[in-house]
């Protein structure tokens, strides 16, 4: 487990500096960005060094080094706001959005995958049917489609936004729950198929057991160890999904700073939030391997 944690923290070295040498390569300078084209020379050249950005590229990557084993994630390039304030003040939303929309793929394909395998037929043809067209939409494609029918059609939910309400949620998270939970459903019918297959099954079966509660009641607990797998890295990969759907929706969280920031060549704000989403794809991926020590305790990593 110590040999994971340190990978862990190895992986997120590499994703920080990855990220600030990224971000310095796309076309675009940030003085530009904030003073317009039309300013001075000398203007542009006080703004620079003010924002620390007329030092050599190595330098400024020894700063963010040495700022980031502080705990300090600078300031905003263009609002002068510390990135970490601005960070905690957008992740609730991503945070919500992401645990909704995780809830609602796992409570549909999980369940939809499981339920093929026992009742297999007509069922099985269908749902097999529905998560390869959910799986083939992009979520660019879905969410407006969702927007065209469900707001400006029938005029049921609203179009954009973050409220109070439920309703503001179901759009988006909708957008994001489809195409995981079909992803969801796939893996958990091929675990409970490979796990009916096997001995135990065929023995319980003989003693009388139907088809369906010998999978409820034994290969179920034994399907679980890939369909968390599959659960906790699709958890971790919604939060760059929802980068997307919140430009989409308007939603204010972490996805849609990100977007503006990659826009306005924010260095600070790119690094701290691609810093973060990468440490919660590390804990989300230590936790499932908890969960797997918790499901089959043999396992030890």
């Amino acid at each position: 487990m110590y040999r994971r944690l340190l990978l862990s923290l190895l992986a997120l070295f590499a994703v920080s500096s990855f990220s600030f040498f990224l971000i310095h390569l796309v076309p675009g300078d940030p003085v530009d960005l904030i003073l317009g084209e039309q300013a001075s020379a000398l203007d542009r050249e006080q703004m620079q060094k003010n924002l620390g950005l007329d030092q050599s590229l190595g330098k400024q990557y020894g700063k963010f080094l040495i700022n980031l084993l502080k705990g300090n994630l600078a300031f905003s390039l263009h609002s002068g706001e510390p990135v970490l304030k601005m960070l905690v003040r957008t992740f609730p939303a991503t945070l919500q959005l992401a645990f909704f929309s995780l809830l609602l793929a796992a409570l549909w394909g999980i369940p939809a995958g499981i339920f093929s395998v026992l009742k297999k037929g007509w069922w099985d043809r269908s749902f097999s049917f529905f998560s390869l067209l959910a799986m083939s939409l992009p979520v660019f494609f879905l969410a407006p489609v969702l927007i065209w029918f469900f707001a400006l059609k029938l005029s049921w939910l609203p179009v954009s936004e973050r409220g109070e309400s439920i309703k503001y949620f179901i759009l988006p998270a909708v957008s994001l729950a489809l195409p995981l939970g079909a992803v969801l459903l796939k893996m958990s019918r091929a675990a409970l198929l490979e796990v009916m297959e096997k001995d135990y099954i065929r023995t319980a079966k003989a003693k009388g057991l139907s088809h369906f509660e010998t999978g409820w009641k034994h290969g179920l607990k034994n399907a679980l160890t890939p369909i968390v797998t599959v659960l906790g890295l699709q958890s971790g990969a919604l939060l760059t999904g929802t980068v997307i759907v919140e430009s989409i929706f308007d939603w204010p969280g972490l996805g849609l700073l990100l977007l503006e920031a990659i826009q306005k060549r924010d260095y600070p704000v790119v690094q701290g939030a691609v810093l973060l989403i990468s440490g919660i794809y590390v804990v989300v991926n230590l936790l499932v391997d908890l969960i797997y020590i918790w499901i089959q305790p043999k396992m030890s990593f």
